[in-house]
């Protein structure tokens, strides 16, 4: 039975005030929150007070327990081989229990070994989750030759070829549903986290440890990919990492079995490497994983990224904008363990900004140097406590997942870019209530001034509409759009863009284009769908179509203009579109003839740039005036 929302909130007030291992103790178990709550009734995040009340509750070893992420072999202290794969440990010993008891631990990552078939599987889970410090379990399940489960034949799973092969079919959709697959049965398994997608852009063809399980060698086919993945999983209920930050791709040797660097720019690596990482920030990602490559060109040194505080904090954390979990690479790894000691990597690991420890190669070792390292004041225990925070933030996440609620306030106000759920449409009044065309209204003017709009003898406000929509992505999610028309097409577009919605046609983004004020290059970039636009044509001094607002452009990143000069040169917007000029080869977001959004604009009187001969504008449709 439930309870109101008034004793609910108290509920909630009181439960998360309790003692950390109280609260996570329970967290498997049901948890005393469950008594109080309803299906029907949201769940309410913890705010920042509460959460740092929970860590000032906790001993140094609680916390220090929580960073640590590792093997199920490395608790048990009568395991002194390094063969794990023969032991086969499947199950918690009392030499775990007896260790545990005094090193808890935030997280246990399973392997191939670790699992036989199903009914092993759910004992293990049973005993691991038991375990102090209530660990969340985690996986490397890729898909491809790097899937714990799905390779297993005890486990009738689906199981997929590579992402090289979901990256060559051009569509992301086709990642979301990879990663929701995977998600599904990893959730039904018991895992919490997988350690996927792979993030990488493969362009070295001499790398041995990325190869097919990168999405692609181009970044910006590699990047909605990354971002539909990592949906999938989350809408499954399970937790991404987008991995090996800041790129593997581009490397020759393995770090499993020693150095390997990148002679990379950061310059050269923000064009191609943090193309797909910015995609999977941008979709939120709650965990990013190190690669132990080393940079001497963006670093001036040649330690691992890892242990790097230039590519953590000042490139991750500060140029990046990335607020959420840092977890190392496993830190067995040669990589690490031929240049460091244990415990010399692991403080250096947490000194560069990594929040989670995975597979130190002496757990006791490593955890008690870190309690030692705060102790004598090496590390400040406020440097733990950030990691704790972030750790426990997720895992509170994930114990209890957000019931979707009706939220009309981003429909209320239209703020274009805002994902919305069906219930939030619903109690807005509908979808067909989402799509309109209005006098432009005055905050919307404001935001245009001197940007799109300058005054001009040939069009004004009274010409202009305001066009609400919304528009599907291959997260499989409303977004809400905007754009300004001119009014004689106004009408047509807001029925093209319901039937485009109806139909689930993948639009990335469609905010106005003074949110870059104004800066065509710039919108392009982002894959931006937009209209009205007071500029010339690109590349000359005529007015353009979108200066009157009676031209569209659509998720024009993968569709550029393009024009090949007298001189055997050849201008391109945007100027990284090259790749895209070639019409062969199968990529995200394409128009072409067999298009539903070139066969809409068609029917409702647009001529299509892609069909120019002077020059090519593959994401432009422009209205044929009478």
């Amino acid at each position: 039975m439930g309870c109101s929302k008034k004793h609910y909130a108290m509920c909630v007030k009181s439960d998360l005030r309790v003692k950390f291992w109280a609260f996570v103790a329970l967290l498997f178990c049901g948890f005393v929150i469950t008594s109080c709550s309803s299906d029907d009734e949201p769940w309410v995040d913890p705010d920042t007070d509460e959460i740092e009340n929970i860590i000032n509750n906790m001993t140094l070893r609680e916390k220090v327990g929580q960073i640590f992420y590792i093997r199920p072999e490395t608790m048990d202290p009568t395991v002194t081989s390094r063969d794990y794969a023969s032991l086969k440990m499947q199950e918690v010993t009392q030499a775990m229990l007896e260790q545990n008891k005094n090193y808890p631990i935030g997280g246990i990552i399973l392997y191939a070994h670790n699992i036989n078939d199903e009914a092993q599987l759910e004992r293990f889970v049973t005993q691991l989750r038991a375990l102090n410090g209530s660990p969340l379990l985690c996986i490397d399940e890729e898909g491809g030759r790097v899937a714990r489960i799905a390779n297993n034949s005890n486990f009738s799973v689906e199981k997929f070829v590579s992402m090289e092969s979901i990256g060559n079919t051009g569509d992301p959709g086709k990642a979301y549903e990879c990663g929701n697959t995977i998600g599904t049965y990893l959730h039904r398994y018991g895992f919490d986290i997988d350690f996927a997608p792979v993030a990488d852009v493969n362009t070295n063809p001499e790398n041995r440890v990325i190869k097919d399980r990168a999405f692609s060698d181009n970044q910006y086919v590699a990047a909605p990919m990354v971002a539909s993945y990592l949906q999938g999983l989350r809408d499954a209920g399970v937790e991404g990492c987008i991995k090996h930050f800041p790129g593997h791709g581009d490397t020759k040797a393995d770090t499993h079995f020693g150095y390997a660097q990148s002679l990379k720019t950061w310059d050269e690596i923000r064009d191609c490497e943090m193309v797909p990482f910015r995609a999977g920030i941008r979709k939120g990602c709650e965990l990013v994983m190190t690669a132990h490559i080393s940079l001497p060109n963006v670093t001036g040194a040649e330690m691992p990224a890892t242990l790097s505080s230039v590519i953590l904090q000042n490139k991750l954390r500060e140029e990046m904008g990335y607020q959420n979990i840092i977890i190392a690479d496993a830190m067995e790894m040669g990589a690490i363990t031929q240049q460091y000691s244990n415990k010399e990597a692991v403080l250096k690991a947490i000194k560069a900004g990594v929040d989670i420890i995975l597979n130190p190669q002496n757990f006791p070792e490593a955890f008690d140097a870190v309690v030692e390292a705060v102790t004598t004041g090496d590390i400040s225990e406020q440097r733990i406590d950030e990691s704790v925070y972030r750790i426990l933030k997720l895992k509170y996440q994930l114990r209890f997942p957000k019931v979707p609620v009706a939220d009309t306030q981003a429909l209320e106000k239209w703020e274009a870019g805002t994902v919305v759920n069906d219930a939030s449409i619903r109690a807005y009044g509908g979808v067909d209530k989402c799509f309109a065309a209005e006098p432009i209204p005055d905050d919307v003017w404001q935001r245009m001034q001197n940007k799109t709009y300058k005054e001009n003898p040939y069009i004004g406000r009274d010409d202009l509409r305001h066009i609400r929509a919304l528009h599907w992505d291959y997260d499989q999610k409303s977004h809400i759009g905007e754009m300004v028309v001119n009014k004689q097409i106004a009408d047509v577009v807001v029925r093209i863009f319901r039937q485009l919605y109806d139909e689930k046609y993948p639009i990335e983004r469609m905010v106005l284009p003074d949110v870059y004020n104004a800066d065509d290059e710039t919108q392009m970039r982002d894959n931006n769908t937009s209209s009205f636009c007071y500029r010339s044509i690109s590349g000359s001094t005529t007015l353009s179509k979108h200066a009157r607002g009676l031209a569209i452009d659509v998720n024009t990143l993968y569709n550029p203009y393009y024009k090949d000069r007298a001189d055997g040169t050849r201008y391109v917007q945007p100027a990284i579109s090259t790749t895209f000029c070639d019409r062969s080869w199968a990529f995200p977001y394409k128009i072409d003839e067999q298009d539903l959004c070139y066969k809409l604009f068609i029917a409702a009187g647009f001529e299509w740039g892609g069909s120019w001969t002077s020059c090519k504008d593959y994401q432009h449709f422009e209205w044929i005036e009478e």
